[in-house]
């Protein structure tokens, strides 16, 4: 499976990230970073080159793309690894804003079923001493300073973790037709 990586995502200096995106990716599959695709930085609204950037990152053969990104768990630290079943949007906003081009996807596209977490699942179970939690991941602005009303709505709707660099990545992997198999690294 293709594996896009998050702007936040170091692959050359952190172990954990290069081994769960290798884990995800599997021994012949491309590994991406957005930061080397030009788009740097998914907490605030994309314009429309970095979306068309971002959909050139995610095209491939496979239906189900793996995205690794950064987010906080609760007040853990780094090294939790978050297997991603769902997301509320936090944000209220989306990269898909102007003119709809309709040969790419629908307008509004749906979100129903987008996650794949069974495929990071089966992919990242084989990597001895991951300790691995799965859940539903809130978007928000910005995941290293959480706004009370995004506080108060994690802890009442029980999500296990908040991401600024999800949802924006789903949003368009679902407008092209799109599954995507994500997993959260806490930690800057």
């Amino acid at each position: 499976m293709r594996v896009l990586a998050g702007p936040r995502v170091d692959l050359g200096g952190d172990r954990i990230a290069a081994t769960v995106a290798r884990g995800l990716a599997g021994p012949a599959d491309a590994i991406l970073s957005l930061r080397d695709t030009g788009v740097r930085d998914l907490g605030r609204p994309l314009s429309r080159a970095e979306v068309d950037l971002l959909r050139t990152g995610l095209r491939g053969d496979d239906p189900v793309v793996g995205y690794l990104c950064r987010g906080s768990v609760g007040q853990a630290t780094d090294g939790r690894v978050v297997v991603v079943t769902d997301h509320a949007d936090l944000t209220w906003r989306s990269p898909l804003t102007g003119p709809n081009d309709p040969a790419v996807g629908p307008r509004f596209p749906s979100m129903t079923g987008i996650y794949s977490p069974n495929a990071a699942l089966d992919r990242l179970s084989a990597l001895k001493g991951m300790i691995l939690m799965s859940g539903v991941v809130a978007g928000v602005r910005d995941d290293a300073r959480v706004t009370a009303y995004e506080a108060e709505m994690v802890t009442a709707q029980g999500h296990v973790a908040v991401s600024s660099e999800l949802v924006p990545v789903v949003v368009v992997a679902a407008h092209m037709g799109l599954r995507v198999a994500a997993v959260l690294l806490a930690g800057s």
